[in-house]
């Protein structure tokens, strides 16, 4: 009789793909629609035209954020979410102290 266990990298790899649907979920539900937001890139790819990109999207850069290499910017962010995550970039709101709240 052979075994039919899956191998552990198997098994470890679908826990792996399962918690990162979730978490996609997760930062889905919690995406800004408008104001401040916080633009990170994933990876140094995703920075090196993050800015012409964004106001392509229509969002106005206001100030540079917490994380290095971030940026934060002010707009209407619906259905923006995606597109941006699929260029490797994450947005997340932005606390109104410390993240340009000097500017406008």
């Amino acid at each position: 009789m052979s075994n039919m266990r899956p191998p552990l990298n198997a098994v470890g790899l679908c826990i792996v793909q399962g918690l990162s649907v979730f978490v996609a979920l997760a930062l889905l539900a919690l995406a800004p629609t408008e104001g401040r937001a916080i633009v990170i890139p994933l990876t140094p790819a995703a920075g090196m035209t993050l800015m012409k990109d964004l106001y392509q999207e229509g969002l106005i850069p206001l100030d540079a954020g917490p994380i290095v290499g971030s940026i934060v910017v002010a707009g209407d962010h619906h259905g923006r979410f995606l597109n941006m995550l699929q260029r490797g970039r994450l947005v997340v709101a932005a606390p109104r102290a410390g993240c340009g709240a000097g500017l406008s």
